[in-house]
């Protein structure tokens, strides 16, 4: 590859890279078609709103900037913006407020909550027409329907078909995403004067990541006009931060999306996110010649379309997973009888690797032991066949790797251009491998697949194309490619092969024996790395030292940080080490005052536990650098780390400001070569130093094959684990509280038993409640103040007399009028957080 080749990859590469950091989440602007506002998180003071905001309330923006919310809403109505903010699902979808009127004007208001933000969206009704009963039998009826096709195509056309006539878009397309990230319109339904998209793939650059990602969050996607003008957002402050309005309905449009849509001649769209697993297995696009604005009814009724529709593709999936499920079962028992007489994996699966290969449609398969290759069919020879293995199963992560052509398999020559590697035992060298021959591929593209690049002030950007017509592409060297169905089948294969040959190897008493020489083979190189690690670190510890004392205490140093770090690493084996835990760990045995002078910011990730070692000392030697030159050295100091995911790798940066002026070091010690060279040499990533007069600045960039996302299910998990092992001396054993908002009771509930409360009664009305306190006579009380139509005044009565303590809650503020009865009463005001319930109830019921 020549020079100029190099240049043009790196430029696209750079290109896609400013595509990704588009800040399409913080625009700075919204649609017309709404208003928006939002406030601090305690709900009081106005710190976003948008330029039309006198379309609400005939007040400028002036007027409206740094004042208290209920200058402009009413008690009662911020009362249920208070109760809608409560509930556990605003966190990550809009919820509906309610009507609100305003000088003969009504509005629709949703709210929710973004980054601890209230966000409220104030949208005009139009008088369209449009029922929310009606839109949804719409819906029901059409889902029914497509819920009796067994065929695919034909549901989504269906789905295409009823979708425009509920909508009155010029044109509706269903649009599928392949593993690769292109996509193809699977299924379409248009006006005659609109160019039709049906079969036409677009290539996957078309929709940016960071798109994918909020598709997934949002189900409905509306942009009502095109050519409309933008809205911008004011902020009360210049330091206030930008509004992130990833989940606005009116969050403002990309200009880059806009000129893509000008370009295809869209004047308003809307887009519907199907998503089966948590993943986006494609999307619904409605487009319009001219705008089109869809209101809150309809727009509500095709949303809730795209959530079922989302679940019975799910159960589509399942039902194909069903169904080879069953095909290979069919085999397992010759599988299971063949055990039993077979001496290897080769002669297990003779009989059957025909109906396999006719299964996932392969033209061949291979199974690979650490012994030998048996092959059946067209199939590369042993030796590539060998290699094509261990280069797709080097993703140790995965049971299934496939791939479709011949440069993924490193592959020049020969007919075979596709394979599918299973992994059988996560220890154990026993694996398969299918094999498809070269097809001739004919691919219908919308418009030239070619980057068009063009050069902004921030570097080179994809630049969307001008035509969108039909062209055909011819492909070799692929395969046809691995359907999600296939890989379904594939895994089904996978257990029943794996099931068969651990009852071989059971037979032949070689599987405990295996497994033992693994685990002490393991034991044994990890010795041996611990006690070559400890020799270099003292080594190089006294090389760096001016005295037996200061080579003892670095060298303490450094094996406590290495005995922190294997210790997170040994409770943390399964599920990884989290990298602010290790920053966290290593700020320990420094003062307190350090700790508090530590700021983590960013998302959280967890590091395989195997490279938490080396990334900890490099850690311990910031610290300890930070300690005695940097910031940690002046109590004015602090350390900002922020750790993101960019592209394919994280990004983490150790930012020291406050602290003395970083000055570039006149020598080279350990520590610093440690934290200059450990990440490139161990972990195979990248390190920056840059020592700047606010302080000294390390950038480290770490690839994610060693790092993936703290998942919410580990989030989650770690959080009971600390609760199950908090104290709970000094919290009552049973709490009644009394709520009418089910979904706010129950969030309450949940706190209150994660805090370590062992029983929770919970009430809407004051007459249950006397029951519970007569009958159950709980410990301690939460009351809502407001019940549906009455307060509940009389149970706190009731409570007082029986010398049981009480606190009240409540979504009308802090500064809400509690009776005479009660004047040293606690209000707590809605939403209520599980930190705040447990403060409260250690100090009231001790």
């Amino acid at each position: 590859m020549d020079l100029s080749q190099t240049k043009n990859l790196n430029r696209e590469t750079l290109s896609l890279e400013n595509c990704d950091k588009e800040p399409i989440h913080i625009p700075g602007h919204i649609q017309g078609f709404a208003s928006l506002i939002a406030t601090d998180e305690a709900l009081k003071t106005i710190t976003h709103c948008s330029d039309n905001i006198s379309e609400v309330f005939g007040k400028n923006v002036k007027d409206v900037l740094s004042q208290p919310l209920k200058t402009l809403l009413d008690s009662s109505f911020l009362h249920d913006i208070n109760n809608t903010l409560c509930l556990s699902s605003a966190q990550f979808q809009r919820e509906r407020v309610g009507h609100f009127d305003k000088d003969d004007k009504q509005f629709e208001v949703w709210a929710h909550v973004n980054q601890g933000k209230p966000i409220i969206e104030f949208e005009r009704v139009a008088q369209d027409g449009s029922k929310q009963t009606q839109n949804i039998l719409i819906v029901r009826s059409l889902l029914s329907r497509l819920q009796l096709i067994d065929d695919l195509n034909r549901s989504l056309n269906d789905a295409a078909i009823g979708l425009r006539n509920l909508t009155g878009f010029d044109r509706v397309m269903v649009y599928k995403f392949d593993p690769n990230g292109d996509g193809e319109v699977v299924a379409e339904d248009c006006s005659p004067d609109m160019e039709p998209f049906l079969g036409l793939r677009f290539p996957k650059w078309d929709i940016p990541n960071q798109a994918r990602d909020i598709m997934k969050k949002l189900p409905l996607r509306m942009i009502a006009n095109v050519k409309g003008k933008a809205v911008p957002i004011h902020r009360n402050t210049s330091t206030t931060p930008p509004l992130d309005m990833t989940l606005a309905a009116c969050r403002g449009q990309s200009p880059i999306h806009n000129e893509y849509l000008e370009n295809m001649g869209v004047g308003g769209t809307m887009t519907l996110s199907i998503t089966v697993n948590d993943n986006l297995w494609g999307l619904i696009a409605f487009h319009h010649k001219e705008p089109k604005h869809i209101g809150p009814n309809l727009r509500g009724a095709a949303e809730l379309f795209a959530q079922f529709f989302s679940l019975q593709m799910e159960q589509r999936l399942e039902r194909d997973r069903n169904i080879a499920r069953s095909t290979a079962l069919s085999h397992q028992s010759s599988l299971m009888e063949a055990s039993d007489i077979a001496s290897n994996l080769g002669e297990l699966i003779q009989d059957i690797a025909g109906p396999f290969c006719k299964l996932l449609e392969a033209d061949g398969l291979a199974i690979i032991t650490a012994e030998s290759v048996s092959q059946h069919g067209v199939t590369p020879s042993p030796e590539v066949t060998r290699e094509i293995c261990t280069q797709l199963l080097s993703q140790r992560e995965k049971d299934i790797i496939s791939a479709d052509s011949q440069v993924e398999l490193g592959l020049k020559e020969g007919n075979i251009a596709g394979a599918l590697a299973l992994r059988l035992h996560g220890d154990s060298e026993h694996n398969v491998v299918f094999f498809r021959q070269e097809a001739a591929l004919s691919v219908r593209w919308a418009g030239a697949p070619a980057k068009t690049i063009s050069e902004e002030k921030d570097g080179p950007r994809l630049k969307p194309r001008g035509s969108f017509k039909a062209y055909q592409q011819s492909i070799k060297g692929k395969c046809k490619p691995w359907s999600q169905s296939t890989l379904l089948s594939a895994n089904e294969i996978r257990l029943a092969l794996a099931k068969a040959d651990t009852a071989l190897f059971r037979r032949l008493s070689q599987k405990e024996e295996r497994q033992r020489s693994i685990y002490i083979a393991e034991l044994n190189h990890r010795v041996r790395n611990i006690l070559a690690l400890i020799r270099s670190l003292s080594r190089r510890a006294k090389e760096s030292s001016n005295s037996l004392e200061s080579y003892a205490k670095a060298l303490e140093q450094r094996i406590t940080a290495l005995g922190a770090a294997h210790d997170l690493a040994a409770n943390k084996i399964t599920d990884g080490v989290s990298i602010n835990a290790v920053f966290e760990t290593e700020a320990k045995p420094f003062t307190s005052e350090a700790q508090k002078q530590l700021f983590l910011t960013g998302e959280s990730f967890v590091m395989r536990s195997d490279v938490a070692p080396i990334f900890a000392l490099v850690i311990h030697e910031l610290m300890t650098n930070c300690v005695k030159y940097g910031a940690f050295s002046s109590t004015a100091g602090h350390v900002h780390v922020n750790v993101q995911q960019i592209n394919n790798r994280i990004k983490i940066v150790w930012k020291e400001l406050g602290g003395p002026k970083a000055e570039p070091p006149t020598r080279h010690g350990f520590g610093l070569s440690l934290i200059e060279k450990a990440i490139p040499y161990e972990l195979d990533g990248d390190s920056q130093l840059e020592f700047l007069p606010e302080g000294l600045q390390a950038t480290f960039w770490l690839p994610e094959e060693i790092v993936e996302p703290l998942s919410d299910a580990l989030a989650m998990r770690e959080y009971n684990k600390q609760n199950d092992e908090a104290d709970t001396t000094g919290l009552p054993e049973t709490v009644l509280v009394i709520e009418d908002s089910m979904m706010i009771a129950m969030d309450v509930s949940d706190m209150l038993k994660r805090i370590g409360v062992k029983t929770v009664y919970t009430c809407a009305t004051v007459k249950q409640a006397m029951r519970v306190i007569e009958n159950n006579s709980p410990d301690f009380a939460l009351l809502d103040v407001s019940l549906r139509d009455e307060t509940s005044f009389a149970a706190a009565q009731h409570l007082e007399a029986l010398k049981i303590p009480f606190c009240f809650a409540t979504g009308y503020g802090s500064d809400v009028s509690i009776a005479d009865d009660f004047p040293d009463a606690v209000v707590l005001t809605k939403p209520v957080s599980a930190k705040i319930i447990d403060d409260t109830l250690r100090k009231l019921y001790n």
